[in-house]
C-alpha cells in the first residue's frame, strides 16, 4: 500500500445480501434485519418495544415447595450422581399443583413468599423482575434450608469474588451482567465497585491521560491514519505503557492507565482457590446447581407445550433462519476433509507446474514435484491418504491431534496449504478461507469468528497477517477475527528465536501499541484491527507446569528458562497488556478487544480460575463439572462457555459424559462451536452438524436450539450495531424487554424463566449474606 493514502476506511459489517436469486421469504426476513442496522461507530439509544404476552393460559399458578428438603431421599435413589444424599437438598418429584385450593390458597402463598423474601439493607422491590406472562411456574421460598445450622458456608466469600470479577472486567473494558452488577451495587450501598487502590499500579507522580489530552480533539470515533498527538511506547516488567516523552520513559512516569499488578492478582487467585476448596461451600453450591437443573426439568414438563405454541405464533422465523455464530473456529481448519481434498486435486491438475515451495537447498519446487517426492499423483489422493481426521488414536493425545493438521503427515504440505508465511504468501489458505466465506454468504444466517494464530515469533508477524488479508482480500461481513496465541514459548526458546518470555510479549503487543499510537506506521494493520474482536490462548493443558515463582521469574523479561510459563501466567500478562491497550484505544475512539481463551479441557483448574477473573468468555470448560463452586460462580457471573462436543468426543471426553447439557439446563450461558471441521466433521455445514448431533443425543427442543443460537450471537464479538439488527434494539435489556421474539424466535416464557432463576439465586445469596 503506497504512502500517499492518508485515510484507511474499515469496511462495515452489512448483513444485507443482494443476491437476486434468493427466495422472496429470505429477502423479506433479511430486510427486517437490515432496517435497524446502523454504521459501525454509531451508538443507538435503546427504544422500548412492547411485548405481547401469551394468552393461551388463563391462570397463573405458583407452587411453594417449602419442606421438600425433608423428602430428598425419594429422588436420590435412582440417580447415579446422587450417591451422597447430603448433596441433594430439595426434591421436585413430589410437586403437587394446588389448583383445587383456589385463589385463597394462592394469595396465602404470595403473602408467605413476600414475608420470607424481606431482607434489611437490600431493596428487594427495586430489583425484582416484573412480567405479565402467564405460564406455569415453580417458586421456592427464600428461607428454604439450603444452609444448615451445622455448617454455614462463607457465602460472603462468593460476593467478594463476584466483586473481584467485576473489578477486572471494568478495568479491561469488558462486560459484566447487568442483573449481577445491580445486586452488587445494592450490596455495596448502591455504589459501583471500582478497582481497589492496592491492586492498581499507581504512583504519586503518574500523569492522567485525560488531563494530558484535554487539548487534543482527535479522540472522536474516526478511522483516520493522521492522529496529531503522538506518544512514546515503553515496556515495564512485561506491561507496555504510554509515555509523553523520552524523559518520562527514563523517569518511569507513564500516563496513568489502570491495571492490576501480579502480586495482587496472585492474592486474588488464592482467594478464589480458598473458596473452591471450602467444604461447606462445595456442599452448598452442589445443592444449588442440582436444584437449578431439576427446576429446569420441571419447567419443561409444565411449559414445553406453551413454549412450542409461542414458537409457532411467530411467522416466517424458525431455527434455520435465526442468526447463529460459530464462536470457536480456526481459519486454517475451517473446511472439512473432502473440501481440502478437492482443493488440492484441483490445483494439482490445473497448475501442477507452478513453483510453490523452496527445498532445504533453496531450490524452487513445483506443485507436481512436491507430490512426486511423496510418490503421489492426483489420482492417488483420497481422504484416507490425507489422514487429517481425528479418530480413536487421538483420544487423550493432544500431540496426535496437532499432528493430524498435517496433510499426509507432512509439515511441508501444512506450510503450503494451511499457513500464511510461505513461498506463495498464503495464497492457497486465502482461497480456502474465501471459499468458506462464500459458503457463509449462501447460508445467509450463519456467521463465524475465525481464529488465526500469532505466535510471538517475531515482530513482523502482524504485518504479514495484515498484508495477507489486504493482498488477497480476505474479508466478509459474515466474519470477525480473533487472534489465537499458542503457548509455544518453550519451542521458540529451544529454536533460539527468543531469549525470554518478555520477547514473546513484545513481539505480540509492541506492534499493536505502535499502530494505535501512529496508524501511518502500518496502515494495513490499522485497518485489519478494526475487524479483530479479541484474543484467544490455546495449548496442551495436560502438560505439567511449574507453579513456584521466584522473585525474579514473576516478570517476563526474567523468564529465561526453557520451561513454558504456566497457563495462568500467559493469561495474566496477555490480559494486562490488553487492558492497557484497550484504555489507550478507547481514548482514541477505536474498537477494543476481549480475552476469550481455551481452557478447562483437561489438567489442573488454575486456568479456569484465572479465566474467571480475566476472561470475557471461554471455550471448552469441561473441568467445570468437577469444581461446583467455580461452576456456580460462572453461572452467577453469566460467563459465556463455547463448547464443541464433537471435537471433545475425539480428544478429551466421550459424548455420553459431556457436561454441555448439564451446563445448559442449569442456566450457564453456553453456545456450540465447531473448533476444527477439518479434523472432526463430515458434512459441508459443520455448525449445523454440531447442532444436529447435539439435538439427537440430548433431545434438544426447538426452544433449546434457538436459545443456543441467540447465546452464540451474544457471546460473539460482532459490533453492537450488527447485534442490534440481528436481536433487536433492546437486546441488552433484561428479561423479556431484551427479547425480540420476531428476530430471535426464543419464547418470552423461556427468557422469563432464565431471568427469574438467576434473580432467585442472587436474591438467596445476597439475602443470606
Amino acid at each position: 500500500m503506497n504512502g500517499q493514502q492518508e485515510v484507511i476506511e474499515a469496511r462495515e459489517f452489512k448483513p444485507k445480501d443482494q443476491s437476486s436469486d434468493e427466495s422472496a421469504l429470505d429477502d423479506e426476513l433479511e430486510a427486517s434485519d437490515d432496517e435497524m442496522y446502523l454504521p459501525y461507530d454509531i451508538l443507538q439509544e435503546p427504544v422500548e418495544e412492547s411485548k405481547a404476552s401469551n394468552g393461551d393460559v388463563n391462570q397463573e399458578r405458583k407452587v411453594d415447595t417449602t419442606g421438600l428438603g425433608e423428602r430428598q431421599d425419594e429422588m436420590s435413589s435412582g440417580d447415579e450422581s446422587d450417591k451422597n444424599s447430603d448433596d441433594v437438598s430439595h426434591s421436585l418429584d413430589s410437586l403437587r399443583l394446588p389448583i383445587e385450593q383456589g385463589k385463597a390458597f394462592e394469595a396465602e402463598i404470595r403473602k408467605r413468599i413476600e414475608a420470607d423474601s424481606h431482607v434489611s439493607g437490600l431493596e428487594q422491590k427495586s430489583i425484582e423482575p416484573k412480567d405479565e406472562l402467564n405460564f406455569l411456574r415453580v417458586e421456592i421460598s427464600p428461607n428454604l434450608p439450603l444452609v444448615t445450622n451445622d455448617e454455614k458456608p462463607p457465602l460472603d466469600l462468593l460476593v467478594q469474588i463476584l466483586n473481584l470479577r467485576r473489578k477486572y472486567m471494568d478495568v479491561s473494558q469488558q462486560s459484566f451482567p447487568v442483573l449481577t452488577n445491580r445486586f452488587l451495587d445494592y450490596y455495596n450501598n448502591q455504589k459501583t465497585v471500582v478497582t481497589a487502590k492496592q491492586s492498581t499500579n499507581k504512583s504519586s507522580h503518574q500523569k492522567s491521560f485525560q488531563d494530558s489530552n484535554k487539548s487534543n480533539e482527535e479522540t472522536s470515533c474516526q478511522l483516520k491514519t493522521e492522529i496529531t498527538r503522538k506518544y512514546y511506547i515503553g515496556c515495564n516488567n512485561g506491561v507496555f505503557q504510554i509515555y509523553e516523552s523520552q524523559q518520562d520513559i527514563d523517569k518511569n512516569t507513564p500516563i496513568e492507565f489502570k491495571f492490576t499488578n501480579i502480586d495482587t492478582f496472585i492474592r486474588d487467585m488464592q482467594l478464589l482457590h480458598s473458596a473452591i476448596t471450602n467444604g461447606p461451600l462445595k456442599t452448598f453450591t452442589v445443592r444449588c446447581l442440582k436444584l437449578l437443573q431439576h427446576q429446569f426439568q420441571v419447567h419443561e414438563i409444565l411449559n414445553q407445550q406453551l413454549e412450542a405454541s409461542q414458537l409457532k405464533s411467530v411467522p416466517r422465523r424458525d431455527f434455520y433462519n435465526v442468526r447463529k455464530v460459530d464462536n470457536d473456529l480456526h481459519a486454517s481448519t475451517c473446511m472439512n476433509q473432502t473440501r481440502l481434498l478437492h482443493f488440492i486435486k484441483k490445483h494439482l491438475n490445473s497448475e501442477g507446474d507452478r513453483p510453490v515451495q523452496l527445498d532445504k537447498n533453496g531450490n524452487v519446487k513445483t506443485l507436481k514435484q512436491v507430490f512426486h517426492d511423496l510418490n503421489l499423483t492426483s489420482d492417488d489422493l483420497t481422504v484416507d491418504i490425507l489422514d487429517v481426521h481425528c479418530g480413536r488414536s487421538a483420544f487423550q493425545r493432544f500431540d496426535k491431534y496437532i499432528n493430524k493438521r498435517r496433510p499426509i503427515g507432512k509439515s511441508s504440505l501444512r506450510e503450503l496449504f494451511l499457513k500464511i508465511d510461505n513461498y506463495l504468501e498464503g495464497e492457497y489458505l486465502a482461497k480456502i478461507v474465501k471459499d468458506f466465506m462464500s459458503n457463509l454468504k449462501e447460508s445467509r444466517y450463519q456467521q463465524a469468528e475465525l481464529r488465526i494464530s500469532i505466535h510471538g515469533r517475531s515482530n513482523d508477524e502482524w504485518s504479514k497477517l495484515a498484508k495477507w488479508t489486504v493482498k488477497w482480500d480476505v474479508y466478509s461481513d459474515k466474519v470477525v477475527w480473533l487472534i489465537q496465541i499458542p503457548r509455544v514459548y518453550d519451542s521458540l526458546k529451544s529454536d533460539g528465536v527468543v531469549e525470554s518470555f518478555g520477547d514473546v510479549l513484545g513481539n505480540i503487543f509492541k506492534p499493536l501499541f505502535e499502530v494505535t499510537n501512529n496508524p501511518q506506521t502500518n496502515p494495513e494493520l490499522y485497518s485489519f484491527l478494526q475487524h479483530v474482536t479479541g484474543f484467544d490462548i490455546v495449548g496442551d493443558e495436560s502438560n505439567t507446569e511449574t507453579n513456584v515463582l521466584t522473585s525474579t521469574m514473576q516478570y517476563p523479561q526474567n523468564w529465561i528458562v526453557k520451561e513454558n510459563p504456566p497457563h495462568w501466567y500467559y493469561l495474566y500478562y496477555i490480559f494486562t497488556n490488553v487492558c492497557v491497550l484497550n484504555q489507550f484505544r478507547k481514548e482514541r475512539g477505536l474498537n477494543t478487544f476481549t480475552l476469550r481463551p481455551h481452557c478447562g479441557a483437561t489438567g489442573p483448574i488454575r486456568p479456569l480460575v484465572a479465566s474467571f477473573l480475566l476472561a470475557q468468555s471461554i471455550s471448552q470448560g469441561l473441568m467445570l463439572q468437577k469444581v461446583p463452586v467455580l461452576q456456580y460462580l460462572y453461572y452467577l457471573s453469566q460467563v459465556g462457555i463455547t463448547m464443541s462436543p464433537m471435537s471433545d468426543n475425539s480428544i478429551f471426553l466421550r459424548y455420553s459424559k459431556h457436561p454441555f447439557y448439564d451446563f445448559f439446563t442449569r442456566g450457564l450461558v453456553t453456545s456450540l462451536g465447531t473448533n476444527s471441521p477439518l479434523q472432526f466433521h463430515f458434512t459441508s455445514d459443520p455448525l449445523m452438524e454440531e447442532y444436529a448431533v447435539a439435538t439427537q443425543v440430548w433431545t434438544l427442543t426447538a426452544t433449546d436450539q434457538v436459545e443456543l443460537a441467540k447465546n452464540s450471537v451474544l457471546l460473539s464479538g460482532f459490533p453492537n450495531s450488527v447485534k442490534t439488527s440481528w436481536l433487536g434494539l433492546n437486546y441488552k435489556e433484561e428479561g423479556t424487554k431484551g427479547n425480540d421474539i420476531a428476530k430471535t424466535k426464543v419464547p418470552d416464557i423461556r427468557i422469563t424463566y432464565r431471568h427469574k432463576s438467576l434473580h432467585t439465586e442472587l436474591s438467596n445469596l445476597f439475602n443470606a449474606v
